[in-house]
């Protein structure tokens, strides 16, 4: 931990430790994890983490001093397993006017789950023709699996066994009779 800016403690006796680009929960037993962060300007990253708040209910408020802003974590209240499938279907043939669109709306749609509390890793999965971009702003293009049938099938079969709730964003289907 460098140059700490901030300690924030919460009705349950949690520390959490304002630094850099990161905050960083340490328990009553001792035990550390980095709760969010990471360098960058998407939902959940900073750049410079300055001050924080903890609010009666559990919700943490983070100064973003160099991304100008107030970020805003809400308490995870139960324990559900949400997961978030973003489909960009339609890809780049020829003729494809809206593919440029299309695009630009799964990619807004990823970062507004972000925003939202959806976690990359745990959560949230984008599908789309292009698979190499960098969303989360990581440096390694990691957010994207190709659009064909088998993968959705992998996805559908591994999470019907975990998830409480499944949202599907479905954005140009790919044409008449279609998904992708």
């Amino acid at each position: 931990m460098y140059s700490p800016k901030d300690i924030e403690i919460n009705n349950d006796g949690n520390l959490f430790v304002v630094y850099n680009h990161y905050i960083e929960q340490i328990t009553p037993n001792a035990e550390s994890k980095i709760l969010i962060g990471g360098e960058g300007n998407i939902g959940g990253k900073f750049t410079y983490a300055e001050d924080s708040a903890i609010s009666s209910n559990g919700d943490i408020y983070v100064v973003d001093y160099g991304n100008h802003r107030i970020q805003t974590f809400q308490k995870k209240h139960s324990n559900t397993t949400n997961k978030l499938l973003i489909i960009a279907g339609g890809g780049p043939f020829p003729g494809n006017k809206l593919w440029d669109a299309t695009q630009f709306c799964a990619y807004l749609a990823y970062r507004v789950a972000l925003y939202r509390g959806f976690i990359k890793d745990e959560t949230v999965m984008i599908s789309s023709p292009y698979t190499e971009v960098d969303l989360d702003g990581n440096q390694v293009c990691d957010d994207i699996i190709e659009a064909n049938t088998k993968n959705l099938q992998q996805l559908f079969l591994s999470w019907v066994k975990e998830v409480d709730n499944l949202y599907i964003y479905i954005v140009n289907h790919g044409g008449y009779e279609q998904l992708m």
